[in-house]
């Protein structure tokens, strides 16, 4: 007998048959529009024309257009719902998408996984409807009026939801035998004769309740296990649509959760992002209300701490801290929530820092599913306490929703779940832990586009509740409430695992380096703001200037969206971009504004005979270079966070270029006929410091999957040395020498200026590329003549070590790395540093040092990387490792160097020399200083950099009352002594410790 095929039959046919009858609404009229702006008041219909079933609207890409019609209910009573149909499916990221307006206000959103909209009562109905980003599509829209038989569609869930766990259950099991059976027996029950009868009707209900007695009841509640099913929608505010699309896409979101909320009261929903809320806010002020009152009620759970899913990559440190601190205030403020659960579901790898800044943040559990995406390696557990590079740890929770598979090769979870059987079985399937727990957890609904949980898959969870045969028992539950419960189990288990050091994703590599311009206005803007809030910090010290702090603030936010973890990492369209240059550029304008006010009325009130006053960001006497418009000139001794007048004045010994040789007091750096490097040699040291020639090589780069994502290994297997040399010329000044080449490369052309200096030991490299090339990955590589197994990396708060060769998987798979400003390969005694002022993607593998320059994806940007580039990375051979050698204070002074202000003789009230707060301690870098957030007390925030234990004195420039310590939220936890205007902080390997400080 043909039992599956039947049951296919029967379930299309009560599909069918849901639908007592079908009429056409007629009156639909149509008007196309651009982007509601928000407080737009919906348009007078007076202006729209008739749409018919044969007219089409969208053609465009990112095109809208608002319909208009009437519905009168027939005067039967009965159930009814409008079906809105459009001529594309699929995807529903990318299709069209609808806002649903009922008599003026906004009702839910429409999608081809949402596409009904019930109405009670004769109701005005508009939809504002996005065309989605198929480009060339000519899109239909027609509306039918459907009646709805409750009783039918009910048995047709009864029968569906155990049909699809026959999918994966043993056809030779009494469980499905036990199921099969009974389907049959309740189809054998059902009158199809005359539909809708009350024959019909009565047999309906007859079946279902046989199969709630004879199944649901009799066969369920078996289940060890509970599945705990959490109502949620993965927003990515902005990937292959801009940030204005994500604010429709919130909308109809939002508008569809609390939509579901009132017809089904058991339904509970998760969502992160405090930013899209913004946007609801903002765009939808009444429901926000509503939504509001939800999360009262506890069943509209808000929590993720970080203002948006950040990349955890590329992001400093500090802007971490912010992504938290602005975050939790956003959710404390507008729902008096308190965030314990970093949430990112879909970030590409987690750097070891996260740890101690989540627990100094409040933040307890981080939750997450990308590292199934692994392309090598499977993660030996997915419930772990995580400890990062100071030794924190904070209990780690793995999703693992996937569809139940025999295959155990198969290590890809997602984070859009499927309330349906299979998935659910296949989450309990995957968790590979489930000795410890009685229960695992599952995010459902539609996601990455938004859309969220349908009324389809809470009316499975209804039936699944009941812990049908071979899929587990489920139940809505609250993801702070089982990863409480989870912990309690863990602290139980002494043999619960840890995982030490970071999560770094094997895959998606590429985006260290996609959209370079992108990642250099980051670290600029990252930078930019230090300089602005310690700057302004100083202003008010000496000279009682106002702190900009809602300025500061309106730029971090800029700053910490275009953070998001496919905006930042390059794998967003073209757009995006063009909508980031504006953005970075408004922070430019608005924070460069900031810091040239703070230093003109500081120099101005300087008592100085001329020169420059110069300025040291960093928490360190700094000696090093200053570039000003008219020179380059040396500053010695300029006090932390504060300034000095010099007057520059020349070298004794001034570099040269003679025969291509590159020589200062450090180095003899030789080309050859390409100006590739074939010997450095290191007069400090006496010895080479390459074992074969060094430059630019590219090489060919085509992923085989997620084109700006990925970097595939096999990329190497297609290099080519960039030797194409147009010109080359010298250029020397009193205090440094260069040689300036370009290069040809296909259609781009590569200009390289190498630099070496009188009195640093820094090899600068210079580059500006106009780049024009495709599918291409640039890099600079230094093949160094140093042994060891280990290189160390500057990441956040920190510095990570990686080995330098390919004994294991787990090694070989990690051919690129994140790194911020720079990495370091030493043996004892001796080693080399490759540092960046905006570059991310380092490999140090078998001698070889390699940065990543240039990338040049064409999907989703077909344009990505083109045009213009300038940046900066530096070599420095030294003796004794990275710490002796003072790589981290080199490293910071290249990505944030001392500025200056031309003087005049002036008799001002201000020293010639200051420190705003000097810390003495070897390795400890004070990064922050700003004002606190609730008060007008200064906060410090400081890191030890070496991994060592140490103590620092910090001394102040000002009269100091009290200081406490705080956690990163700035809530004080003790008072420390004070010494005059010092006092002294013990620092544990790579700890981050803030000060708050009242005057």
């Amino acid at each position: 007998m043909h039992y599956q095929e039947r049951l296919v039959k029967y379930i299309s046919l009560l599909r069918e048959h849901t639908v007592k009858q079908a009429i056409p609404v007629s009156g639909v009229k149509y008007l196309p529009c651009d982007y509601k702006k928000t407080g737009e008041k919906l348009p007078d219909t007076k202006d729209f024309v008739p749409f018919s079933k044969e007219d089409f609207w969208g053609g465009k890409w990112d095109s809208h257009a608002w319909f208009s019609f009437s519905v009168t209910l027939p005067k039967k009573a009965g159930v009814y719902r409008l079906k809105i149909n459009t001529n594309l499916g699929g995807w529903d990221a990318v299709n069209p998408q609808l806002m649903a307006y009922v008599n003026g206000k906004l009702k839910q959103g429409l999608d081809t996984n949402h596409t009904h909209l019930y109405v009670t009562e004769d109701c005005d109905v508009m939809l504002y409807a996005y065309s989605g980003q198929k480009i060339d599509a000519r899109l239909s829209l027609f509306v039918v009026l459907e009646e709805v038989c409750e009783k039918t569609e009910k048995l047709a869930f009864d029968i569906e939801v155990p049909f699809i766990s026959l999918s994966y259950t043993d056809k030779e099991s009494k469980e499905y035998a036990d199921a099969t059976r009974l389907l049959n027996k309740a189809i054998d029950m059902v009158d199809f004769r005359e539909p809708h009868s009350a024959a019909y009707e009565k047999s309906v209900e007859a079946a279902s309740e046989f199969l709630k007695t004879e199944y649901y009841e009799k066969l369920g509640g078996h289940s060890p296990v509970t599945v705990r099913m959490l109502g949620h929608t993965h927003i990515d505010i902005a990937w292959q649509w801009t940030l204005l699309q994500t604010r429709e896409k919130v909308q109809r979101s939002f508008a569809t959760v609390l939509m579901l909320m009132d017809r089904y009261p058991e339904f509970k929903f998760f969502s992160s992002q405090p930013v899209l809320y913004q946007m609801f806010k903002e765009e939808c002020p009444e429901l926000y209300e509503v939504l509001k009152r939800r999360v009262k009620e506890g069943r509209w759970e808000v929590d993720g701490a970080m203002w948006t899913e950040a990349d955890c990559n590329l992001s400093s440190g500090e802007s971490l801290v912010r992504q938290i601190v602005v975050g939790k205030k956003f959710f404390k403020e507008e729902f008096g929530a308190e965030n314990r659960i970093l949430w990112l579901p879909d970030v590409f790898g987690y750097s070891a820092a996260l740890p101690q800044i989540l627990k100094k943040s409040g933040v307890d559990y981080f939750v997450t599913t990308k590292i199934t995406w692994n392309d090598t390696n499977r993660m030996p557990y997915d419930a772990f306490r995580w400890e990062g590079l100071d030794g924190t740890d904070i209990l780690t929770y793995f999703i693992t929703t996937q569809e139940k598979t025999e295959d155990p090769t198969v290590n890809y979870c997602t984070y859009v779940g499927f309330a349906e059987p299979k998935m659910v079985a296949g989450t309990l399937a995957r968790f590979t832990q489930k000795g410890m727990t009685d229960e695992v957890l599952m995010p459902y609904g539609w996601g990455d586009g938004g859309g969220g949980p349908s009324r389809e898959f809470i009316e499975n969870i209804r039936r699944m509740n009941y812990g049908i045969p071979t899929c587990p028992k489920t139940e809505v539950g609250e993801a702070l409430e089982f990863l409480q419960r989870f912990e309690e189990k863990a602290n139980a288990d002494e043999h619960f695992p840890r995982w030490s050091g970071e999560l770094y994703l094997e895959y998606h590599r590429g985006t260290y380096t996609s959209a370079a311009n992108n990642k250099k206005n980051n670290r600029r803007s990252e930078y930019m703001l230090a300089n602005a809030e310690w700057l302004s910090v100083l202003g008010g010290v000496l000279k009682n200037a106002d702190y900009p702090k809602a300025e500061l603030d309106k730029n971090w936010e800029i700053v910490l969206h275009n953070q998001f973890h496919d905006i930042l990492p390059g794998s967003s369209i073209k757009e995006v971009y063009e909508q980031c240059d504006i953005e970075y550029a408004e922070v430019k304008t608005a924070v460069g504004a900031i810091v040239e006010n703070a230093l003109k009325n500081i120099a101005s009130d300087v008592k100085t005979e001329g020169g420059y006053v110069v300025f040291n960001p960093h928490s360190f006497e700094n000696s090093g270079y200053v570039q000003t418009k008219d020179c380059v000139f040396y500053a010695e001794n300029v006090p932390a966070k504060g300034y000095k007048v010099v007057v520059p004045a020349a070298a004794g010994n001034a570099p040269s270029y003679r025969g291509k040789t590159l020589s200062n007091d450090y180095y003899d750096i030789t080309f050859d006929d390409t100006y590739h490097i074939v010997s450095l040699f290191d007069k400090k040291a006496a010895r080479e410091a390459l074992k074969s020639p060094a430059g630019l090589v590219a090489y060919e780069d085509y992923p085989y999957d997620y084109d700006a994502w990925e970097l595939s290994d096999y990329y190497r297997n297609k290099p080519w040395k960039v030797d194409d040399v147009q010109s080359a010329e010298t250029i020397s000044e009193a205090e440094r020498c260069g040689v300036k080449v370009t290069y040809k490369f296909g259609k781009s052309t590569i200009r390289q200026t190498t630099w070496v200096y009188a009195r640093s030991p820094r090899i600068d490299m210079d580059f500006d590329v106009d780049w024009q090339e495709e599918h291409i990955m640039l890099k600079t590589e230094f093949p160094v003549d140093v042994r060891s197994d280990y290189a160390t990396y500057d990441v956040q708060f920190g510095a990570a070590r990686r080995t330098a060769h390919n004994n294991t998987s787990w090694d070989t798979a990690m051919f690129e790395v994140c790194a911020h400003k720079f990495a370091d390969f030493s043996e004892y005694g001796y080693g080399v540093s490759l540092m960046s002022d905006c570059k991310y993607g380092y490999s140090v593998k078998e001698g070889v040092m390699t940065l990543s320059l240039l990338k040049c994806a064409t999907f989703p940007n077909p344009d990505s990387d083109k045009g213009r580039h300038t940046f900066r990375c530096s070599l420095m051979p030294h003796a004794g490792d990275y710490r002796a050698a003072g790589v981290v204070q080199q490293a910071y002074d290249l990505n944030a160097p001392m500025f200056a202000v031309k003087a005049e003789k002036q008799n001002g009230a201000l020293p010639q020399s200051y420190s705003l707060v000097n810390v003495a301690g070897d390795g400890v870098i004070m990064e922050t200083v700003k004002r606190a957030e609730e008060s007008g007390d200064i906060v410090c925030r400081a890191y030890e950099s070496y991994g060592r234990r140490t103590g620092a004195k910090i001394s102040l420039g000002f009269a100091a009352k009290r200081v406490t310590l705080c956690n990163l939220l700035e809530k004080e936890e003790r008072e420390i002594e004070l010494s005059g205007n010092a006092f002294t902080a013990d620092f544990k390997p790579f700890e981050i410790l803030t000060f708050k400080i009242e005057r």
